[in-house]
């Protein structure tokens, strides 16, 4: 979050008895900002939570009940609100025990993926999480990557002699590690000069940066392409249908090259999620800031007088999942928004406290929150 949203949680933490957790970990810690994967991360067309052989995802809700939604035609219906409390992935009215403590999680057409405080990386298939990897134990560094409309997964895996990308399908149950160039020592955090940052996915292209800059990578034929960008300055926090949102020093843009990008007038934000069509983007913020990505002009959202509110995923390509809070203290609420109508509607009413969601609250963005 911004330093504005820092500073008011700070201050509220002499106030009350609890500390109030540090929610702008969604982005960084300390000095370290975190590069979020939109909930995006995730990835589209999960309408459950548990992968059974049949390509139907099974989640076990209340009363014991099963809700099944064929994965064939969940991408193109309005994904129901994810968030994990402790061990339990909760989808909308379902809910499911993944037997860890989900620290950073995603969205895939083929099932849920998570990493626990220890960084292992799991695949919640049937209804048990089943090892895939290894991502850092250094939850600031910890991250997942995924893709609105397919079954890849990806991350950095830390171990061994240098950083290595690891690109997972969870359709063929197969690993690849990607090409990229990466030297030992290299750091996993994005305020290092020499990190290895796993950016983003779309479709089958990978997008990164390794010790030559910002590439893209084909995942199925190993091609590495480097991004035209003005140096190690830029970054990029997602990308959907060829279209990037980059950040240098100067805000962010929009486009499927630097050149030809939208300059976003006004948004410093180092975190922008694309809707599925890539019509609109959301930034990080402490109050809603999103754009035509076409023109840069900003869309309203009607969050009737909520302190904070920052969009962090969309659901389909039209509407919008938003963190949000009515006061400093809470409760953390999560708001469904219609975009460009900018009609709001609360999907979680009551998450708890921010000093209750310390550590246990995760949202489908790919990062431990705090």
């Amino acid at each position: 979050m911004t330093d504005t949203l820092t500073d008011l949680l700070h201050d509220q933490a002499d106030q009350v008895d609890f500390a109030a957790p540090d929610l702008a970990g969604i982005t960084r810690t300390g000095e370290r900002r975190l590069r979020r994967r939109r909930t995006g991360a995730l990835v589209g067309g999960l309408a459950a939570l548990a992968l059974v052989g049949s390509g139907v995802y099974t989640v076990t809700g209340p009363g014991d009940t099963d809700t099944a939604v064929d994965a064939a035609d969940a991408g193109g219906a309005t994904r129901p609100v994810a968030y994990a409390l402790g061990s339990t992935i909760h989808l909308g009215d379902d809910s499911v025990d993944a037997g860890h403590q989900v620290r950073g999680l995603v969205r895939t057409t083929a099932g849920v993926v998570f990493f626990d405080e220890h960084g292992t990386v799991f695949q919640l298939d049937g209804g048990e999480a089943r090892p895939l990897g290894h991502t850092s134990p250094d939850l600031t560094a910890a991250r997942l990557v995924s893709d609105d409309d397919g079954p890849l997964v990806g991350w950095v895996d830390p171990t061994g002699d240098r950083p290595r990308f690891v690109v997972h399908d969870l359709d063929t149950g197969e690993g690849v590690t990607l090409p990229a160039r990466t030297v030992p020592g290299m750091s996993l955090l994005d305020d290092t000069a020499d990190a290895a940052l796993f950016y983003a996915l779309d479709d089958r292209t990978a997008y990164l940066r390794d010790a030559t800059g910002v590439v893209t990578v084909d995942v199925d034929t190993g091609r590495v392409s480097r991004v035209d960008a003005p140096g190690r300055q830029v970054s990029v926090s997602d990308a959907e249908d060829g279209v990037m949102v980059l950040h240098d020093n100067r805000g962010a843009k929009v486009g499927a090259t630097w050149q030809d990008a939208t300059r976003i007038t006004g948004s410093f934000a180092d975190l922008g999620y694309l809707s599925p069509d890539a019509r609109w983007v959301t930034f990080d913020a402490d109050q809603p800031d999103v754009r035509d990505t076409r023109t840069g002009e900003a869309v309203t959202l009607d969050i009737d007088g909520r302190v904070f509110a920052t969009g962090y995923e969309w659901l389909d390509d039209d509407t919008l999942a938003v963190l949000a809070s009515r006061t400093e203290k809470g409760p953390i609420e999560i708001l469904r928004c219609e975009v460009p109508s900018g009609a709001c509607e609360v999907a979680v009413p009551d998450l708890g406290s921010f000093g209750e969601a310390e550590g246990a609250f995760t949202l489908p963005v790919g990062v431990a929150l705090g």
